[in-house]
């Protein structure tokens, strides 16, 4: 989508600057007012869940990239953003479903394959630790049977 507003224009253009100088919370009541402006334009709300996101503010940065998707579904960066939280959660389960859509956007990123595949690691050693755990329960609760402890 092509900024026709001058004033979104200069907030979309200084977004670089806010990223340097650390200033987040004055890049969120910028992108808020660019928002204002153009609610149609997906960017603004993708900035802004991206310095909610690195203020730690992982409610309103998903509110955000929610509304990103609602206008731009294959917003990669949104995607990617979504992501995230989900691992900072530990939904990686989540966090691998959306990868995988990632990939059907750009198949050829070698950098959604890396991601795809540390994720899944990530499931497997969970899994694996959780089926060890329930191994050892097993076994404990079968030796105290045999030993007529039940």
């Amino acid at each position: 989508m092509k900024i026709e507003n001058p004033d979104v224009k200069i907030v979309m253009d200084n977004i670089s600057d806010f990223f340097k100088s650390k200033n987040y919370q004055s890049a969120i009541s910028a992108l808020t007012l660019a928002i204002e402006l153009e609610p149609n334009y997906a960017e603004a709300y993708n900035k802004r869940a991206t310095f909610y996101f690195m203020m730690g503010d992982y409610e309103n940065s998903m509110r955000d990239i929610e509304a990103t998707l609602y206008l731009e579904p294959r917003h990669f960066g949104a995607l990617d953003g979504l992501s995230r939280i989900l691992i900072s959660y530990k939904n990686y389960d989540g966090a691998l479903k959306v990868y995988q859509e990632m990939k059907k956007l750009m198949p050829n990123d070698l950098s959604v394959d890396m991601k795809i595949e540390k994720v899944g690691k990530t499931i497997s050693v969970k899994t694996n630790y959780k089926l060890k755990n329930i191994k050892s329960d097993f076994s404990m609760l079968y030796v105290v049977h045999l030993n007529g402890k039940v």
